[in-house]
């Protein structure tokens, strides 16, 4: 390790420096310990950095995990791992639920789907129509036919025509009359599951409502109708659509026949029939919902959102349709969630029944088998919060029947997640105030936080199930995704303003030297906190908003526990979670060369999985990053900045003002970048100090910069816009005005 250098022969001159002991820079040198006099908090002085390992070392940041990205913010990032080692990296945004398909480089909606029938859209248009095909209007010879004697002239008319190749024309005379004019017989079709029937109409002359019935039946001649529908007012000369309410759906089982009844005698004229549908949008599909017509279901697809539904047949996009005009052509409809920007996801694998059980808080809570789409959970209450333990699912913080329950527990039958109303389903209430914020498990208990309490809970025979003491009183968890779990104990936000950790018997602040920063987190945001255990360096990480948060959570927080220290990160966060990277291990790509030095059973499990687990955080552009995954920010630089307070004479001389002539800077060798410093005398504001090289020969090196500033204190600032590691600075001082 290199020595501390020689300053030159000036009398007086005497070293002090701030220095790291772990890679033995400290000597006997009087000096600061570097940890010790590593300051957090505040942005404008320590940023982007971390204690670690002995040196400051500047924080990486955020790197693209995955090209695809989605239209809403990721509100939640998890792994549902099954019983047959299979697994998935789940997401949830306020809309949405998917999966990440890693073969094909895109995120595959669960969110249930809608696709029954077929759509015809428009190039340029904003208007969708669609629903179960009942007569295309395109058949070739002519398949309608007149039911007037000859009156009614039916051709099939390709010029005047609103979709695909061609219309029905029927060409009315004078004595055409009232009654059934026309039929069509087609294909048997049940309709019992449409609302209504929709089709494009237009007529020479102007038609009143009423004017004329569709006719659907179950025998081919149409004359003994099962439902016979007005059709509503039409312009002269227009295309209409025109959605049209079905009586009684459920006689629908086996139409065979489609009709038009004239009601009103209009005499000559002509009319035209195009593309016939029964739908049930209204009932299926909602403003906010998306529409596409692709066959992935997943963010490979061109979706478009809905703007709203005008009936049963007819939608309106919010964007106009940038495709290729579509006819007759299957679609997909993603059925979206309900919830807000802030309505977070919980997740947990219910091992039992291999289901990954979500709720948002608003919507039902949903079960996800790991195929197909996920479903409602049946018979649930809806839930904000959820656990499971030892066999049970476990809901807290509940609404049932209408009525919210912010303390109650409650669960289904064991092994179960759908019994909860037989064997031995049931609930139970916390005692005290405050809404049930979320749970742990730590030594064999269940814990259950509320804003104002800790309670243990344990597995009981008979009928009770459940039995609990209150652990802590008075004081307990404020933001829910603040709690993190590790096998010594239990992390999470306080309503008092402090980061705790409860070991089972203590629940002792661990935040002290960010108090003046924590007292100034947002208070209308803070319950939004997002947490994470990084596992490769033991950190905790907890997105936060700051003060000047405008509703994002805008600041990282990482602290130490091994050397109790925190980093601070100007980071915009919307959710936070791991996963083991989708790339498994083969043969040939193992990394280890003999059988002594293999760490697992099998070769196939889980436990095989390349770089796990990886860190990933939701941003507020929908897309998904890796988080401590880059020397850029997405690619862009950033300024890394730490402080250090210049207490020259370890606050045991006399306090004189000090002329510093010289400073020996230690970093770690990076091979290329600069690391520049900052000084401010009496605290009087910065001004450039110089900067030294971080390459060079050896692994550490020592630089020294001529100076000539003078102070009673101050503060050093270090910053850099490429990697650095920063072990220490020995100041050379005289008392002021010695030479």
């Amino acid at each position: 390790m290199p020595a501390v250098a020689q300053a030159p022969s000036i009398p007086g001159l005497e070293p002090y420096g701030i220095l790291s002991p772990t890679l033995g820079l400290k000597d006997d040198l009087e000096a600061l310990l570097l940890k010790d006099g590593y300051l957090t908090g505040p942005l404008d002085d320590t940023v982007d950095v971390f204690y670690r390992q002995g040196a400051i070392e500047r924080a990486k940041k955020r790197l693209e995990e995955f090209t695809q990205s989605f239209p809403d913010n990721v509100l939640l990032i998890d792994q549902f791992y099954k019983r047959d080692q299979t697994f998935k990296l789940m997401f949830g945004t306020k809309r949405d639920l998917a999966y990440r398909d890693d073969a094909n480089n895109r995120m595959v909606y669960v969110t249930p789907k809608w696709s029954t029938g077929v759509i015809m859209v428009t190039n340029a248009s904003l208007k969708v129509y669609g629903g179960t095909l009942i007569d295309h209007c395109d058949t070739d010879p002519v398949a309608w036919v007149d039911d007037t004697g000859g009156q009614v002239t039916v051709s099939r008319e390709t010029t005047i025509k609103q979709e695909n190749t061609a219309s029905v024309k029927l060409a009315f005379a004078a004595g055409a009359g009232t009654g059934l004019v026309a039929h069509h017989v087609i294909s048997s079709i049940n309709l019992t599951a449409v609302d209504s029937i929709g089709c494009w109409i237009r007529s020479s002359v102007a038609l009143s409502a009423g004017d004329f019935k569709l006719l659907l039946d179950d025998t081919a001649a149409c004359t003994s109708p099962l439902e016979s529908i007005d059709i509503p007012a039409i312009s002269a000369d227009t295309w209409t659509w025109v959605n049209v309410a079905i009586a009684t759906p459920a006689n629908l089982t086996a139409v065979v026949a489609v009709g038009l009844n004239q009601v009103v005698d209009k005499g000559a004229f002509d009319l035209y029939l195009d593309f016939i549908v029964g739908g049930d949008w209204t009932d299926q599909l909602n403003a906010a919902d998306f529409l596409t017509i692709g066959t992935t279901y997943s963010t490979a697809d061109t979706w478009y959102e809905v703007a709203s539904v005008q009936n049963d047949t007819e939608l309106t996009l919010t964007a106009v349709y940038a495709g290729s005009t579509a006819y007759q052509q299957a679609y997909q409809a993603r059925q979206t969630y309900t919830g807000t920007a802030t309505d977070y996801w919980r997740s947990v694998t219910f091992e039992l029944t291999d289901e990954w059980i979500a709720t948002n808080g608003v919507d039902n809570p949903i079960a996800y088998p790991g195929s197909g789409q996920a479903a409602t959970l049946a018979g649930a209450p809806k839930t904000r919060q959820l656990t499971v333990y030892e066999g049970y699912l476990v809901f807290g913080d509940v609404t049932d029947a209408g009525n919210r329950f912010p303390q109650r527990l409650q669960w289904p039958n064991h092994a179960t997640t759908t019994g909860w109303a037989t064997g031995d389903s049931g609930n139970l209430t916390i005692d005290g105030i405050g809404i049930l914020t979320g749970f742990a498990k730590l030594q064999g208990f269940l814990l259950a936080f509320s804003e104002r309490a800790i309670d243990k809970l344990w597995l009981v025979t008979g009928t009770t199930v459940f039995e609990k003491k209150r652990a802590v009183d008075d004081l307990g968890c404020f933001a829910p995704n603040s709690i993190i779990q590790t096998n010594e104990g239990v992390y999470f936000w306080a309503p008092d303003n402090t980061f705790r950790f409860f070991t089972g018997f203590t629940w002792e602040s661990i935040s002290g030297r960010m108090e003046t920063f924590l007292k100034n987190l947002h208070p209308d945001y803070e319950a939004n906190m997002q947490s994470l255990y990084n596992e490769e360096f033991d950190l905790c990480v907890w997105a936060v908003p700051s003060s000047a948060s405008t509703g994002r959570l805008d600041t990282v927080l990482i602290y130490d526990p091994a050397e109790d220290t925190w980093a601070v990160m100007d980071l915009d966060v919307v959710s936070l979670g791991s996963y083991q990277i989708e790339t498994a291990f083969t043969w040939n790509t193992l990394p280890y060369g003999t059988w002594d030095t293999w760490p697992w059973e099998k070769w196939d499990t889980r436990m095989g999985l390349e770089n796990a687990p990886i860190d990933l955080l939701g941003a507020y552009d929908g897309q998904v990053y890796r988080l401590f995954g880059s020397d850029t920010d997405d690619g862009a630089a950033y300024t890394a900045k730490f402080a250090l307070p210049v207490d020259l004479g370890g606050k045991k001389a006399p306090h004189l003002k000090k002329r510093v002539l010289f400073v020996d800077i230690f970093a770690m060798n990076e091979g290329n970048g600069t690391l520049a410093f900052n000084l401010s005398p009496d605290y009087e504001g910065y001004q450039a100090l110089g900067s030294v090289s971080l390459s060079g020969s050896p692994s550490i090196l020592r630089q020294r910069i001529a100076v000539d500033v003078s102070f009673f204190n101050a503060i050093l600032q270090g910053y850099g816009t490429t990697r650095f590691r920063f072990l220490g600075i020995v100041f050379w001082a005289v008392p002021s005005g010695w030479r």
